[in-house]
């Protein structure tokens, strides 16, 4: 959908200081095997009054490298349907049959506990008033970076007999050297 990354030096983290503003956007499955609803490299980025939902593959929603941002007053919701993390199957070639519509040529790389719908590294973040509904992978994964988060809300439904992935274990993750405020 959005897909910006500066080419230039920038700072001394590399990140530019152009500013893309995104407010008010309505985006329903869209995401796919190519990459994430936005994806934004080493600039400065807010994003505001905006609503993601239903994407179509288990991928990140938002991926954030390099970058200062912001994010308020958004919704961010995952599918609508049971999660399966393919790698604790034990068939899967049957899985992948039944999952090349939701992720084309590659369903098992797709349909990860490695994502999350916020995706950020290598930056400082500014999260509030944000709502993560039943989002199946988890609301935000932070990789080597900062993420200020402030009036989130969660809502994950309440794992049932036979599911394979309770969201709700991964509403935070972080990774490496990282700070989560």
């Amino acid at each position: 959908l959005i897909y910006v990354e500066s080419l230039n030096k920038g700072d001394s983290q590399g990140i530019s200081p152009v500013h893309i503003e995104v407010s008010g956007i309505f985006v329903i499955g869209c995401h796919s095997a190519v990459g994430s609803g936005i994806s934004i490299t080493k600039l400065l980025m807010e994003l505001t009054d905006s609503v993601f939902i239903e994407p179509s593959c288990y991928s990140n929603m938002i991926y954030l490298n390099r970058t200062l941002g912001t994010i308020e007053d958004c919704i961010f919701s995952g599918r609508n349907g049971t999660y399966q993390d393919f790698n604790l199957l034990n068939v899967v070639e049957q899985v992948e049959e039944e999952g090349k519509d939701m992720c084309p040529n590659n369903a098992q790389y797709y349909s990860s506990t490695s994502y999350g719908v916020l995706y950020i590294s290598e930056g400082d973040y500014s999260i509030s008033s944000v709502i993560f509904n039943e989002t199946k992978v988890g609301g935000v994964r932070v990789d080597k970076g900062t993420a200020l988060l402030n009036n989130i809300s969660f809502i994950e439904a309440e794992i049932q007999e036979g599911d394979y992935y309770d969201g709700s274990l991964l509403l935070v993750q972080c990774t490496e050297e990282q700070e989560e405020k």
